[in-house]
Formats: structure tokens, C-alpha cells, sequence
């Protein structure tokens, strides 16, 4: 069930027309949002996997937000949500930039994964999501429970750097499953 979505889309032009290059924004929000498939007695395996680059640090939104801001408080209402509705779920976080970390692995205490989220480093490196899908599928593999759904909801702003892995139809192994990247593309 989806109470509210709002969706903003603006373009702009960047610098000579005949260029024909162009800014494109798209902000997405939503109210009361029930997640199809989460119900108080499916437990899931969820990795965050987080956009950490240097876009998200210096790129700002209405009201002179970060994106970081924004995406910080999207995962942690995210998580609120999902532990409230499913409580046996349990949430791990990563963080992509030019290489990837872990912040926490697969736990059930919305305090720590919340502290998780809120201690990504500031940095100023390019977009590998690649890397972030790879520690995701690693997560799964080494940590992950045989009884519980799995699934990946991955933040990012979408600004994209050219070269390494990001192609669409990627995928990588898990061990118990595939997990595979869509719509993303090479530059």
C-alpha cells in the first residue's frame, strides 16, 4: 500500500546547446509505504548498499541538503520500518565509493544498523557500485540464513563513473543465489 508518492523531475542545461547536455534530477518520496512481500512473518536478509562517493557528499538538494543528508535519513526510515513490520528480519550495511566496506553485518538492532548508516566517512572518491554489489553478494554467501528471503535495496544518486563494472546485466554469486545489477550503464 502506497499512501503518497511524489515525484519531482527537473532538467537542465549544461553547458552549450549544441552540446546538447543535460542535468537531469529526479526526487522520489513516499508515505506510508508498505513493502510487498514483508509482512510481520517473512523474515528477509536485507544488505543496504550505500552510495558513498564524492557526488553524494558535495552535491546539494532543496533547502541545501546533501544527498548523503537525504539518503542517511531514507535508509534509516527504511529501516525503522522494516524492523518495525518484521522484526526477525535482520539488515547489513555497505558502502561503495572507489573501493567498498561493510559497516555492519546481518543484525536486528535498529540502534546499531542506524549507527552504522549515520558513520559512512566523508570522502570525495568516484562510483564503483560494482564493489558494493560484490561485498553484498559476499554477505549473503559468509553470513546469511538459509530460512530467510534475501534482498538488496541499493541507495545511490545515479551520477556515474566511467569505466569499471557497472554495465548492466552484471551479476555475481552469492552462494546462494544471484544477485544481478539492471539499468546501470558504462559511460
Amino acid at each position: 500500500k502506497i499512501d503518497s508518492v511524489t515525484v519531482n523531475k527537473t532538467a537542465k542545461l549544461i553547458g552549450a546547446w549544441e552540446d546538447r547536455t543535460y542535468q537531469i534530477n529526479i526526487e522520489v518520496s513516499a508515505e506510508d509505504v508498505e513493502i510487498p512481500g514483508i509482512t510481520e512473518t517473512a523474515a528477509y536478509d536485507i544488505v543496504l548498499v550505500l552510495d558513498n562517493s564524492g557526488s553524494m557528499w558535495s552535491n546539494k538538494m532543496d533547502g541545501n541538503k546533501t544527498r548523503m543528508s537525504a539518503m542517511k535519513d531514507a535508509a534509516k526510515l527504511f529501516v525503522d520500518n522494516i524492523l518495525k513490520d518484521s522484526p526477525e528480519s535482520r539488515i547489513a550495511v555497505v558502502y561503495y565509493n572507489s573501493s567498498s566496506s561493510t559497516a555492519c553485518r546481518f543484525i536486528s538492532n535498529g540502534t546499531d544498523i542506524k549507527e552504522a548508516i549515520d558513520s559512512l566517512p566523508y570522502n570525495n572518491r568516484v562510483t564503483r557500485p560494482d564493489l558494493g554489489m560484490k561485498d553484498a553478494a559476499e554477505l549473503f554467501r559468509d553470513y546469511s540464513t538459509d530460512e530467510n528471503s534475501k534482498a538488496v535495496v541499493f541507495f545511490t544518486d545515479g551520477v556515474p563513473y566511467s569505466g569499471y563494472g557497472s554495465g548492466s546485466g552484471e551479476s555475481w554469486s552469492s552462494g546462494t543465489g544471484e544477485l544481478s545489477s539492471t539499468g546501470l550503464a558504462n559511460k
